[in-house]
């Protein structure tokens, strides 16, 4: 689920952290490009974990600060396919439920990947699920605390062409049988008044027994 990540990157350090071990300072500056960002093809950056070297610092003209050319490596949130999550609901539409993990808040289960004993409420937005083994309604409310599988990873990238602006989105999804987790490639080209897309989506499921709300289900041991 959290991966190490080693990157090279030329990182600006301020003049208000010249007084600071030179390591410091540019952990502080590569904490505050990297972390919260998605890196394509590679995760979500939680944060830093060590700074592995630091070349020698240069100040440009009109520049008040310095640049140094460094090694770093990241810790970096990317779930493989068929990985089992816990997180909170916190959005449900028509197409389906939004969940986030606490950092992270990219994920998503659509209708398709929900239990097929499901029904949408348009006016209260609130999914539910009616098991053959229940009379009553089960529900995916607001703030409950949900148990995923996650079917899908998707990272996409955005970029401006003569004729507009395409995405690009590489997708790993479960694998069948002991195959490996695939992986593939779409494009599509996007209107002015179309929204810009995540630059990483983790797509989940609750189609099957132990998924869904956790409080649902009773732990054998108990």
């Amino acid at each position: 689920m959290f991966v190490l990540a080693q990157v090279r990157d030329a990182i600006r350090v301020g003049p208000a952290s010249f007084g600071l071990p030179a390591p410091a300072a540019i952990r502080g500056s590569v904490e505050a490009k990297y972390a919260g960002r998605v890196l394509a093809d590679v995760g979500y950056c939680v944060c830093v974990r060590d700074v592995l070297d630091v070349g020698v610092g240069r100040v440009h003209p009109l520049d008040g600060g310095a640049t140094y050319d460094c090694g770093f490596t990241l810790l970096v949130f990317r779930p493989s396919p068929n990985h089992l999550l816990e997180g909170r609901i916190i959005a449900s539409d028509a197409r389906g439920v939004t969940v986030s993990l606490g950092f992270f808040s990219q994920v998503f289960v659509p209708t398709e990947k929900m239990p097929a004993e499901r029904s949408y409420d348009a006016t209260s937005k609130i999914w539910s699920w009616t098991p053959e083994s229940e009379a009553s309604e089960l529900h995916f409310d607001i703030d409950a605390t949900v148990r995923f599988r996650v079917a899908e990873v998707n990272f996409t990238a955005v970029s401006k062409q003569k004729k507009g602006v395409t995405v690009a989105t590489t997708t790993s999804s479960l694998p069948k049988a002991d195959d490996a987790a695939r992986v593939r490639s779409s494009s599509v080209d996007l209107s002015p008044s179309d929204p810009p897309p995540s630059a990483m989506v983790v797509v989940g499921s609750f189609d099957e027994d132990g998924l869904g709300v956790v409080g649902w289900w009773v732990d054998d041991d108990q």
